[in-house]
């Protein structure tokens, strides 16, 4: 290893950062603790300076990956914002298939569930009925992502 000093390089954006080149390339099973640090040529030990864990690592992951999907126009329709919010979600999924996996346990569905909800409540001509709104989330939800 090379002595570049871990303060100057190792931080959690760029612990992330080399998580999702890992998880693009070997799949959300190859990302460990040991897997980044050898990626970033230092110590696991380093690493746990910054992050408590996988299971952290993993979290910051998931947020990453949904914190890039844009906000839906204000200026749509209800139907067409979460139209909009899960065809970003779609394209998000295929360039990053990992993300794929991550599950209740991970918060990913509950954001997923709160951005949509947002692109219901937020849009031109809201949702007036609230039933119909939720089926139809769970409909382009389970279509994008899988019953």
């Amino acid at each position: 290893m090379t002595d570049r000093g871990y303060r100057s390089f190792l931080q959690v954006p760029a612990i992330i950062a080399q998580a999702r080149r890992i998880a693009d390339v070997d799949g959300l099973s190859a990302v460990s603790m040991r897997s980044l640090a050898e990626a970033l040529d230092c110590t696991p030990r380093a690493l746990y300076r910054h992050v408590a864990g996988k299971e952290e690592v993993l979290e910051l992951l998931a947020d990453a990956a949904l914190g890039e999907l844009p906000a839906p126009d204000p200026e749509l329709d209800w139907e067409e914002a979460l139209v909009e919010f899960f065809a970003g979600l779609r394209d998000l999924l295929i360039a990053s298939p990992w993300a794929r996996k991550f599950g209740p346990a991970t918060g990913y569905a509950a954001t997923i569930r709160a951005t949509a909800g947002e692109a219901i409540s937020r849009s031109r001509r809201p949702a007036k009925n609230s039933t119909e709104a939720v089926e139809a989330m769970v409909a382009l939800g389970q279509f994008t992502i899988g019953a």
